[in-house]
C-alpha cells in the first residue's frame, strides 16, 4: 500500500466534513433569556452608601445576555448599569434587573445617617435595692431600627438591662450605651448608689430557748424542718443573712435557713455567724428519741410457760413506735436461785418454782412486760443409804439424796416392804416396831420410775465374847456395862451379832487399853449415843456414824495387832489406827469405799510377811490415810477415785495398782518398788520414776524404791512437756543419805516440799527456773552449796506476805551459786536481797 497517498485522502475526508458541519450550525435558531434573578432580594444601606446588586440571566446560553438596571424611586437610590446602588436619602426603593423583558427586582432601604448618639441622663443617684431607666437618643430621628447594647463598669454596685439601671450595693458604676450598627457611637451614664442598711447591734436566739445561762433547743428524731428563731437589735435591721454551722454533724445538719436536720441521737452546738457583720450566737440542740410507747415479749402467754431446769429460752421483745432510736431492752428475773440471765437468753437453774422474766427498756425502764415461768426439776436419780440400822422402839428420818439436788421440790411417795418390823411415814420417818429387817423404798409421785430403797434393819440385843469367855447379851449403848465387870485386862473380844454406837465405842476406848485382838466381822456401827473422846491427848470429840468404822477408835492404841473389821463398814473413820501397832487388818470384801484422814497412818511395825486384802471396792483415800505406813506386797486400788495427794508419802509397798478413774494432785513421795497407773488413763501415766499428770505438765509422783536408802546422789530427769515438780515430791524420809540433787533443765516451778529430804547438801537447780514455792527444801539443815543458774531470780510464791525466805526454816549459811551477769540482781531482789553476802558468780 501507498502510505502518502493514504493519508492525503484521509485528511481530505476530514475538512471536508468540517465544512458540512459548521454550514449546518449557522442554519439552527437563536436562545432566549427565561427568567433573571437579582442578589440579594433584600438589602439595607444609610446614606450616602452603596452596595452591589447582581442579576443572573437564566438559562445561560441565551443569546442575548444584555441587563438593563432600573430604581423606582431615584431621589431614595439610584442604581447604574452594572448593578451598583447608590443611598440618596431615607425612605425605600425598588430596583429592578431586566433582560429580553425578563426581570427580578431587590428591595433597598436606605437608613438617615446617624450624626449624634447621647443618653437622657449622664449621672444618677440610686438607693440601694432601687431602679430607674434612661433612654438612648439618636440623631437624628429618623434613623431608626438601630440596636442599642447596654454595660455597666461594676455589676456588683448596679447592672443595666435595656435601659433599666437596677441598684445593687453602695459604691459607683457607669453605664454605657453602644449603637451596635455604629459602634463608634457611644454614651455613659454615671451612677452613685447609696446604701439603705439598717445596722444590728446584736443577734440572739429566741427566748424560748433561754435557760438561763445560755440558749437550748430539743427537737425529736422524727421532726426534721424545724427552724431556730433568731432575733436582732433592732428590730428593724437589715443585714439579717447569716451563715450557719453544726458542731456535730453526726447528730445534725442545719441548713442556711436554720433548718434542723436531726441524723441521730445526741447534742451538738449551732452557730449563727452575721454576714458581713460579725454578730454571733449558739445554741446547744439535743436531738431526742421518739416517745417510747410499749414492750411486748413474742409469744408472751397469760398462764406461766413450763419449762425444765437446765433449758434456756431467747427473749425476743417487740418496743414501739417502731421509728424510736432507743429501743434496746434489758432482762430482770425475780428469783435469781431459779433463773440466770445470759444477756436476752434466760437459763433455769436446777429449782423448781415460779420466776417472773421482765424486760424493761433502758430509755424508760417504766416501761416493761412480763413473762412468768413455771420451771420444773426432772429428777434423774434418787439415793438413799444401802442399809441402816435403827434401835427397836426408835424412830429415825430417812433423807434422801437427789440428783439433781434440786429436785427435792418433787413429792415423794415412801412405802414399806414389811410395816409389821418398820413403818414408814409420809416425809421418810422410820418407825422400829419389831426386831427383823425390812425395806423401805422411795419414788417421786410425778416420776415413778425414778427411785431407792434402803434395808433397815431393827437391832435389839448384842451377843459378845470377852477374852474367849461365854457370849453375853447387851443392848446397844450399854456394852460398857459388860466391860466394867471384867475383873482381868481385856485381850480379845469378839462379837456373835451386835451392834455398837458412840457410848459403845467410848466404852472401848476406856476398857479395851490392853486389847490385842478384835473379832468385829459381824458388829453393824450404828449412829447415837454420847461422843466420846480420842485423839491427842484426848481433847477431841467423836460420835459414830451409821455404817462407819468408829473414828480415832484405836488411835495410838499399843497392843493391838490384829482385828476383823465389820462387813457392813462403808468407810474406816479419820484416825481409826493412827499410829497403832498392827500386825494383820482384815478388810470386808466389799462395799468397804472410803479410808478416812490418818486411817492408817505411822503403822510403824506393821509386819511385811502378811497380806491385808485391802478390797478393790475402795474409791476414796483421804488425807495421810498410810502416812509412813509398813504396808502390803501388792496395793491393788483399780476403782480409786480420788486420791490424796498426802496418802502414801512414804508408804511402804512392793507395788501399787492404781485405777483408769483416778484423780489426784500428787502421790507423794513413796517407797514403793513399782507403780502402775492403768494404761487406759487419760491422762496419768509413769515413766522412769516418776508419775506424770500431763495435762498439769506436773511430775505427781516419785517411785524411790525399797533401796532408797543407799541412793547419795539423784538427778530428776527431764521429761518431755513436763515443767513443774509437784508438792510432796520428795517428802522427808525418802534418801535419807542423799547428799546432792541436781534438777535438770526444762522445770520451771518447784512445788511444796518437791526436794524436802532434809539431808541433801549440794543443791543443782536449772537455767529454765522460773518460780519456787516457801517449802520446797523446808527445814534442810544441812543444807550448804546452791546452785541456780536462772539469769533471772526466780519469783516466790510467800503465801500473802506470810513466808519472806526462800529456803524457809533451814537456817541457811551456805554459798549460792548464779550467773556472773545476774549476781547484782540476785543481791537487790526482793526475797534474793536477803542472801546478798552469800551468791558467788558460777565459774
Amino acid at each position: 500500500m501507498n502510505f502518502k497517498h493514504t493519508l492525503s485522502a484521509f485528511v481530505t475526508s476530514a475538512i471536508v466534513a468540517l465544512l458540512v458541519v459548521s454550514c449546518g450550525k449557522k442554519e439552527e435558531e437563536a436562545v432566549s433569556v427565561s427568567s433573571v434573578a437579582v442578589s440579594p432580594v433584600n438589602v439595607e444601606i444609610t446614606e450616602g452608601e452603596s452596595t452591589k446588586l447582581t442579576a443572573k440571566i437564566s438559562p445561560a446560553a441565551a443569546a442575548d445576555r444584555t441587563v438593563t438596571w432600573t430604581s423606582s424611586d431615584k431621589a431614595v437610590a439610584t442604581v447604574d448599569g452594572s448593578g451598583n446602588v447608590q443611598g440618596i436619602k431615607a425612605g425605600t426603593a425598588t430596583i429592578t434587573a431586566t433582560a429580553e423583558g425578563k426581570s427580578g427586582k431587590c428591595e433597598v432601604t436606605v437608613s438617615a445617617k446617624v450624626t449624634s448618639f447621647s443618653l437622657s441622663e449622664t449621672k444618677l443617684n440610686l438607693v440601694e435595692g432601687g431602679n430607674t431607666s434612661i433612654k438612648a437618643i439618636i440623631t437624628p430621628e429618623k434613623a431608626t431600627g438601630l440596636e442599642v447594647e447596654w454595660n455597666t463598669s461594676n455589676s456588683k454596685v448596679a447592672v443595666v438591662t435595656n435601659g433599666t439601671i437596677a441598684a445593687i450595693a453602695a459604691g459607683e458604676a457607669v453605664i454605657t450605651a453602644t449603637l451596635k450598627e455604629y459602634p463608634e457611637f457611644t454614651a455613659t451614664c454615671s451612677v452613685t448608689v447609696t446604701s439603705n442598711e439598717v445596722k444590728a447591734t446584736a443577734m440572739r436566739f429566741a427566748d424560748k430557748y433561754s435557760t438561763g445561762d445560755g440558749y437550748a433547743a430539743t427537737i425529736r428524731i422524727d421532726e426534721p424542718g424545724q427552724i431556730l428563731e433568731l432575733v436582732f437589735e433592732p428590730a428593724d435591721a437589715t443585714n439579717k443573712q447569716v451563715n450557719w454551722s453544726s458542731e456535730n454533724t453526726d447528730v445534725l445538719t442545719v441548713d442556711e435557713f436554720g433548718a434542723i436536720t436531726p441524723l441521730n441521737l445526741g447534742t451538738s452546738k449551732v452557730t449563727a455567724v452575721q454576714k458581713n457583720g460579725g454578730l454571733m450566737a449558739s445554741i446547744s440542740v439535743t436531738v431526742t428519741d421518739v416517745p417510747l410507747e410499749s414492750i411486748s415479749i413474742k409469744g408472751w402467754s397469760a398462764t406461766p410457760i413450763e419449762v425444765n431446769s437446765g433449758t434456756s429460752v431467747e427473749i425476743e421483745c417487740e418496743v414501739l413506735p417502731a421509728s424510736a432510736r432507743e429501743k434496746d431492752w434489758i432482762l430482770e428475773v425475780d428469783k435469781s436461785d431459779l433463773a440466770k440471765l445470759n444477756g436476752h437468753k434466760v437459763e433455769f437453774l436446777p429449782k423448781a418454782g415460779d420466776v417472773t422474766v421482765t424486760a424493761k427498756c433502758v430509755a424508760n425502764p417504766s416501761i416493761k412486760a412480763a413473762q412468768i415461768y413455771k420451771v420444773t426439776v426432772t429428777p434423774t436419780a434418787i439415793a438413799l443409804p444401802a442399809k441402816i440400822s435403827i434401835t427397836l422402839g426408835d424412830t429415825k428420818k430417812l433423807t434422801p439424796t437427789h440428783t439433781p439436788e434440786t429436785a427435792s421440790s418433787n413429792e415423794l411417795e415412801w412405802a414399806s416392804s414389811d410395816d409389821k418390823i418398820v413403818k414408814v411415814d409420809a416425809d421418810g420417818t422410820l418407825n422400829a416396831v419389831a426386831k427383823g429387817e425390812a425395806t423401805v423404798s422411795v419414788k417421786y409421785k410425778k416420776f415413778p420410775a425414778v427411785g431407792a430403797s434402803c434395808i433397815v434393819t431393827v437391832i435389839g440385843e448384842s451377843t459378845v465374847s470377852i477374852n474367849g469367855g461365854e457370849m453375853m447379851t447387851y443392848e446397844v449403848g450399854h456394852l460398857r456395862d459388860l466391860l466394867a465387870k471384867s475383873g482381868t485386862p481385856i485381850t480379845s473380844i469378839k462379837w456373835r451379832e451386835g451392834f455398837i454406837n458412840s457410848s459403845d465405842a467410848g466404852a472401848i476406848r476406856e476398857y479395851c487399853t490392853a486389847l490385842e485382838s478384835a473379832d468385829m466381822k459381824n458388829v453393824r456401827i450404828v449412829s447415837g449415843g454420847d461422843s466420846y473422846k480420842s485423839g491427842f491427848q484426848n481433847r477431841d470429840k467423836y460420835t459414830t456414824t451409821d455404817d462407819e468404822f468408829p473414828p480415832a477408835l484405836f488411835y495410838e492404841h499399843n497392843t493391838l495387832k490384829s482385828i476383823i473389821l465389820p462387813d457392813y463398814i462403808t468407810k474406816i473413820g479419820d484416825r481409826a489406827f493412827e499410829s497403832c501397832v498392827l500386825d494383820k487388818v482384815v478388810f470386808p470384801d466389799s462395799g468397804l469405799e472410803i479410808i478416812g484422814k490418818y486411817a492408817f497412818s505411822l503403822n510403824g511395825s506393821w509386819k511385811r510377811s502378811k497380806l491385808y486384802n485391802v478390797p478393790s471396792s475402795i474409791k476414796k483415800i483421804e488425807y495421810y490415810s498410810f502416812y509412813g505406813a509398813y504396808f502390803v506386797d501388792r496395793l491393788y486400788l483399780p476403782n480409786i477415785e480420788d486420791l490424796d495427794n498426802t496418802a502414801f508419802i512414804n508408804i511402804v509397798a512392793d507395788e501399787i495398782f492404781l485405777g483408769p478413774k483416778l484423780k489426784t494432785q500428787g502421790l507423794g513421795g513413796m517407797e514403793v518398788n513399782q507403780v502402775i497407773i492403768d494404761e487406759s488413763h487419760p491422762q496419768i501415766y509413769v515413766t522412769g520414776q516418776a508419775i506424770v499428770d500431763r495435762s498439769m505438765k506436773k511430775v505427781i509422783g516419785w517411785v524411790a524404791g525399797r533401796n532408797h536408802s543407799s541412793v547419795s546422789s539423784l538427778t530428776i530427769p527431764a521429761i518431755e512437756n513436763v515443767t513443774t515438780l509437784g508438792d510432796y515430791l520428795l517428802r522427808n524420809g525418802l534418801y535419807p543419805n542423799c547428799k546432792k540433787i541436781t534438777v535438770s533443765e526444762g522445770y520451771t516451778y518447784l512445788d511444796n516440799y518437791s526436794l524436802d529430804t532434809r539431808k541433801v547438801e549440794v543443791l543443782d537447780l536449772p537455767s529454765t527456773l522460773e518460780r519456787i514455792s516457801v517449802l520446797f527444801v523446808a527445814y534442810n539443815k544441812v543444807l550448804k552449796d546452791i546452785t541456780i543458774r536462772a539469769a533471772v531470780p526466780p519469783a516466790f510464791n510467800d503465801y500473802d506476805g506470810r513466808f519472806d525466805d526462800p529456803f524457809h526454816g533451814c537456817d541457811f549459811k551456805g554459798v549460792i551459786r548464779v550467773p556472773a551477769a545476774s549476781l547484782e540482781t540476785y543481791k537487790t531482789t526482793k526475797y534474793w536481797s536477803k542472801y546478798a553476802d552469800q551468791y558467788v558468780a558460777i565459774e
